[in-house]
Formats: C-alpha cells, sequence, structure tokens
C-alpha cells in the first residue's frame, strides 16, 4: 500500500471517531435509531440508557434530534450514541443554572430548584409545590396547604367525609 492512501485512511478514521448527526428514523419497540450525518447513514443503532442501581429510566428519543456518535477505529458501523444535544428546531426549555427540569409536549413539568430548595409538578392548572418548610397543592383554583402552622383548605366546596 502506498504511504499517501494509508495517511488519508487514517485522516478519514480520525475524523469519524466523533461525529454529531440528526436522528433519521426510530424504531421504539426495538429501541434502535437511524442516524444521518451529512450524506452518511447509519445502520440502526442503539440509543443510550440511562439505568443505575436502583433505576432504569425510558427516554424515547424523536425524529430530528441532533446526537452524538462515537465511532470506535472511526468505523461509522461501529457508532455508538454517546449523547444529545439541542438544536434550533428542538432548544432547551431553560437556561437557568440552578433549575433541573423534565418537559413534556403537553407542558406538563417535573423541576427543582436547588437555589430556593423547591419542587413543583405542574399538569394543566394542577401543581404541587414542595420546599423545605411547605407542601402546597393546587388545582383550578382551590388549595391545600401544608406546613408549620397547619394545614389550610381552599375551595369552592369542601367535603369531608
Amino acid at each position: 500500500m502506498n504511504q499517501a492512501w494509508r495517511l488519508q485512511e487514517l485522516e478519514r478514521r480520525l475524523n469519524n471517531m466523533v461525529m454529531v448527526g440528526t436522528v433519521l428514523e426510530v424504531d421504539h419497540p426495538t429501541r434502535k435509531l437511524k442516524v444521518e450525518i451529512g450524506e452518511i447513514r447509519t445502520a440502526w443503532l442503539n440509543w443510550p440508557a440511562e439505568m443505575g442501581r436502583n433505576y432504569r429510566r425510558w427516554r424515547p428519543l424523536r425524529k430530528g434530534q441532533q446526537v452524538v456518535l462515537s465511532s470506535p477505529s472511526g468505523d461509522p458501523a461501529q457508532a455508538v450514541i454517546t449523547g444529545m444535544l439541542y438544536s434550533n428546531a428542538l432548544s432547551a426549555p431553560s437556561s437557568n443554572p440552578d433549575l433541573d427540569l423534565i418537559e413534556f409536549e403537553d407542558g406538563t413539568r417535573f423541576q427543582y430548584d436547588s437555589a430556593n430548595h423547591e419542587c413543583v409538578a405542574q399538569t394543566g392548572e394542577s401543581q404541587i409545590t414542595m420546599d423545605r418548610d411547605r407542601i402546597l397543592l393546587s388545582s383550578n383554583g382551590s388549595t391545600l396547604e401544608l406546613d408549620a402552622e397547619g394545614i389550610r383548605l381552599n375551595g369552592a366546596r369542601i367535603d369531608l367525609n
């Protein structure tokens, strides 16, 4: 083999070791994705899993989402998805550095604000807010608040059994 070809092949492999692509196809039942990187289209790839000792998280990815691919030896056929990126099409739901947030397409949110030590779960007109001193449940104008001073109920109608 000639030296020029070897250098060219080495450069190609180095360029392919880490690539950014866009999810082209999604197969949820098999948890596989096809990714497009310029003119390259991958075979079906596994998507990354989040697992710990005590939990597993299902995080379905979507068509059009940007991902980071790592390819051992620079071979895209062996690529694995090592991360996801925000893009203009799919932007971040917040820029607050103190906020950990999960937001769903219908607007439902779960968030923790570490600066204020406040946890909020919200869906539609219903919300649970919890901090170090109180818990507040609110839904469509009715509230239930618990803190060191006691329990307060507020609503158009209150039924006690």
